[in-house]
């Protein structure tokens, strides 16, 4: 009886711990007894006796052994689906992880940044340069890696810094012209990029002015405390055989004329560094010298001619001194027409003073042929500080003659002072 009830206790077991009815028909099978098993081939017979009808085939419960084999192989295609899954998640969160800031808790992450100038197309009131722009940082994540690539979307493989320029007019970064190096962690990008960055010049000091143009560089979104900004190696490189400026109508100005520096700005709550390169470029003035400036003393000397020729032909002495306005007025209408002269309109230059200065001693020499004529041909005119004195035209022209040449040498010499030596 005691191994009745265990036989009985054991197959319930079986049954609760059984997930598939397969197994569960099986186990019934092996406890039936021969009556049962006689009665089932009967109850068989007659069904197979009956005629046809549309009742469904009862399929047979396939042996144990397919089971298991069936859910083996179930279970490793779900094992190997999960590992797929979960390697491409992997990749995923790399790429992320590599696309994003090198977190260092200690400190914010150095990045170097180099300017090699290859052109400079025109300086005006932007300047337009072509250069490459190397950047260095160290990402801990990559320091097993030694790599290089180039062309297109090499920037796209791991975080790079975004870095901008401030004040820029544009920036134009050329395609297929950057690399990407990597030795152990140590990042190399260089990038070729054209820019227009405004520019300073001096309006009084037009044409022997100097020219500033700035090229500011910063981080657009990350603050001092995730990136520290600085210039590498000096900052700016040139070849000192670049001599295409000449062409565009500059120098540079002096043996600094490119310097670099960094200033900590605040902007809301955050702080940002930002790194300054300044390129100085002195104006040619030969060309101003040749076409302005000595037409219009030129110009000046040969009104005073008035004062040589003979008094009484006064039609001659006034033609020569309408012609010589006129051919000022001339001069001054082409020198608004300068190329460079449109962000000079707004104040009074150093070459508008000696065009205006030629002007006066011009009218000057058209004043005394005009006063010696009145005095000839009319009544004489006293002058003088409590004494009348009689002066006649005649030698009103001829001081003339030493006066007006010696103001106006005066007032050269005070003007190419002031320009060659401020």
């Amino acid at each position: 009886m005691t191994g009745l009830i265990l036989k009985i206790t054991f197959l319930m077991v079986i049954f609760n711990f059984c997930a598939s009815s397969d197994l569960a028909a099986t186990l019934y099978e092996l406890q039936k007894t021969p009556d049962d098993m006689k009665n089932d081939r009967m109850s068989a017979e007659e069904e197979a006796n009956q005629p046809t009808t549309d009742k469904p085939t009862t399929v047979p419960n396939p042996p144990t052994s397919t089971v298991k084999a069936v859910t083996e192989k179930v279970l490793e295609k779900a094992k190997n689906s999960q590992k797929q899954k979960s390697r491409k998640d992997k990749q995923k969160l790399i790429l992320e992880e590599t696309n994003t800031l090198p977190i260092n808790p200690k400190m914010p992450i150095n990045i170097g940044v180099r300017l090699v100038l290859e052109s400079i197309k025109s300086i005006d009131v932007d300047a337009f340069m072509d250069f490459y722009m190397e950047v260095t940082w160290y990402d801990h994540r990559e320091r097993n890696l030694t790599a290089f690539m180039s062309g297109k979307d090499t920037n796209k493989f791991c975080w790079m810094p975004d870095l901008y320029f401030l004040l820029a007019r544009s920036v134009n970064f050329i395609e297929n012209t950057q690399y990407l190096g990597i030795n152990k962690g140590e990042m190399l990008y260089d990038r070729k990029i054209s820019i227009k960055t405004p520019c300073v010049p001096d309006p009084f000091r037009y044409p022997f002015d100097t020219v500033t143009c700035t090229v500011l560089v910063s981080s657009y979104g990350y603050d001092e405390g995730s990136v520290r900004l600085f210039w590498k190696d000096g900052g700016l490189e040139f070849p000192e055989t670049y001599d295409q400026l000449e062409y565009i109508g500059f120098k540079w100005a002096g043996n600094h004329a490119m310097f670099t520096g960094s200033e900590s700005v605040q902007y809301g709550t955050y702080n940002y560094t930002i790194l300054m390169a300044t390129f100085q470029f002195q104006r040619l003035y030969s060309v101003y010298l040749y076409q302005i400036i000595i037409p219009a003393a030129i110009l000046v000397i040969i009104s005073w001619t008035v004062f040589w020729i003979n008094i009484n032909v006064t039609p001659a002495r006034v033609g020569i001194g309408v012609t010589a306005i006129l051919s000022l007025l001339t001069l001054s209408t082409n020198r608004k027409h300068d190329a460079n002269s449109k962000y000079l309109t707004i104040r009074t230059s150093l070459l508008d003073i000696y065009i205006w200065s030629c002007f006066l001693f011009v009218i000057l020499a058209y004043i005394e042929v005009s006063a010696s004529d009145y005095m000839i041909t009319g009544k004489p005119k006293t002058i003088g500080l409590g004494r009348e004195n009689k002066v006649s035209g005649k030698l009103m022209t001829v001081k003339s003659r030493s006066w007006v040449p010696l103001g106006f040498l005066m007032f050269n010499a005070a003007y190419w002072f002031y320009a060659f030596s401020v």
